[in-house]
């Protein structure tokens, strides 16, 4: 994962040459990168969520000591995520290249969610979430998150990726869906929850989920006491605001 390549930095828009810094996608033959910059960026600020105001505020001069604490805390966070969802950094290091990971065309059904951006967020996210409320423990959401099918197709992530033309669905209610079908299978709160979530889904998608409440129900886990939570800012994606710089500058070149 550390190879020259495997996040992307920058990217041309609006076919004039013009760089711009990279935002939630990579192309499909990309044969390298596995995310963006911005992307990785904010999926490290879900990972540490939890570290100390003077780390996390962009304006904070914390202590070498601190910066190197939370350094070796976050890269090892991010080793336990990419193990826990489907090794993605041994995939990684024994295929021929990032495309073949990624999901073949023809095959994208069977590509490894992990190498979709907005599925990474989304993991980041949901983690920082349950662990936040207090419904389970970093292990234990790392610990079911390993046990989900880690093919594209499969679910929870067929809510950004439409089998049936084999091309992923990112619009709003799609990424939203994925993160409300992560807590569905990693840490729903209720029997209600569940349902509500797979009716959502057929909704958005129009098909039934794969997988049934009772499968599902399996994971309940309640609603955890209130208690006091430290450090729950609100996280502006970084990718978000590339991604919307890149398409005001292709819808630019559109226009002239």
């Amino acid at each position: 994962m550390k190879l020259d390549g495997r996040v992307k930095v920058i990217t041309s828009a609006a076919g004039g040459g013009e760089l711009k810094l990279a935002g939630n996608s990579i192309a499909k033959t990309d044969p390298k990168a596995v995310t963006t910059l911005p992307v990785l960026y904010d999926v490290i600020q879900y990972l540490g969520a939890d570290f100390p105001c003077g780390v996390r505020q962009r304006k904070a001069r914390p202590s070498d000591a601190d910066l190197d604490s939370c350094y070796v805390t976050l890269c090892e966070r991010l080793d336990e995520v990419f193990l826990a969802c489907g090794d993605l950094s041994g995939k990684i290091a024994t295929a021929a290249s990032a495309r073949e990971v990624r999901g073949l065309k023809g095959k994208e059904g069977q590509g490894h969610p992990m190498m979709r951006p907005v599925i990474q967020k989304a993991v980041g996210r949901v983690l920082k979430e349950i662990t936040e409320q207090g419904q389970l423990t970093r292990e234990e959401v790392l610990h079911r998150l390993s046990k989900l099918d880690w093919s594209l197709a499969s679910g929870p992530w067929c809510s950004v990726f439409n089998v049936a033309n084999s091309r992923m669905a990112v619009g709003k209610d799609n990424t939203e869906l994925l993160l409300t079908m992560l807590h569905a299978h990693l840490a729903p709160s209720s029997l209600q929850a569940i349902k509500n979530a797979r009716r959502d889904y057929k909704e958005i998608t129009g098909r039934q989920y794969s997988i049934s409440e009772a499968d599902l129900a399996h994971a309940i886990v309640g609603v955890a006491p209130a208690r006091p939570v430290v450090g729950t800012d609100v996280i502006e994606e970084l990718s978000e605001v590339a991604q919307s710089e890149l398409n005001e500058v292709e819808s630019d070149s559109e226009t002239d």
